[in-house]
């Protein structure tokens, strides 16, 4: 799916984050780097995003 690619490219996201395995597949099958979340959750998602934008 190379139009999720050109949308978020569009909206300018640079930092993508999987809430989970199943998630991280289809990001994976779209060829979207990502970081996956430690723990499965909408807070862990959360927490995973703020540690990837302050690196």
């Amino acid at each position: 799916m190379a139009k999720m690619r050109e949308v978020l490219q569009d909206l300018n996201i640079n930092n993508v984050v999987s809430i989970g395995p199943k998630t991280s597949l289809e990001l994976k099958k779209n060829k979207i780097d990502f970081m996956e979340s430690s723990e499965y959750t909408i807070n862990g998602a959360v927490e995973s995003l703020l540690r990837l934008i302050k690196q």
